[in-house]
């Protein structure tokens, strides 16, 4: 999932989105995103933009490791 968020709407005005990223996405290589940015007024401004990754619940068996040099 990609996301942007913008952290100074008095400032600026962009569209905010989130959207899955699948293999397609990175067909060419680097996913990149082209958007537009608008001045609403002078001064500074934050963007966060925000990759979260999913997968699949794995299922394993816990197990009790020794400490290093065994148990003394």
């Amino acid at each position: 999932m990609f996301s942007i968020t913008n952290l100074s709407p008095s400032v600026i005005a962009i569209s905010e989105f989130a959207r899955p990223l699948s293999r397609s996405a990175f067909a060419k290589g680097v996913y990149s995103y082209d958007g537009e940015i608008r001045s609403l007024r002078d001064g500074g401004f934050g963007i966060h933009g925000e990759v979260q990754t999913f997968v699949a619940p794995a299922s394993g068996e816990g197990t009790t490791v020794p400490p290093p040099g065994g148990n003394k």
